[in-house]
């Protein structure tokens, strides 16, 4: 469910590429600023469905951005009832039984630059 991008890993990846050549290592990489979080939920016998999001999440994030698809019929109503409050946020609109995917991206609230050498 959650896909969260992650520039730490490939800047190791590349230092240690460069040690292995016996190269100097100065890396400085930026994180994306966002994550994104994604899911496929069904909507209950009222046409909704609540979205748990992971711990602390919302805390991390702000400036959120959703997205919807129907799957398996056109979902032409689908909306988002109530924006990300107290760890979740709310899809209305559908059909009761519908399988929806979801999307959420929320930009970080602590950039940090990471530095190494």
């Amino acid at each position: 469910m959650i896909g969260m991008k992650a520039l730490r890993h490939e800047v190791e990846e590349v230092r240690a590429e460069l040690k292995s050549q016996q190269r100097p290592v100065f890396t400085a990489a930026q994180d994306a600023p966002e994550d994104t979080i994604e899911g496929n939920i069904v909507l209950d016998s009222n046409g909704e469905a609540p979205v748990e999001l992971p711990l602390a999440f919302e805390t991390l994030h702000g400036e959120f951005r959703y997205q919807l698809t129907a799957i398996g019929a056109p979902g032409p109503s689908l909306y988002i009832a109530q924006e990300v409050q107290n760890g979740r946020f709310k899809i209305s609109g559908g059909r009761p039984g519908a399988k929806v995917s979801w999307r959420l991206t929320g930009v970080r609230q602590n950039t940090n630059l990471i530095v190494q050498q």
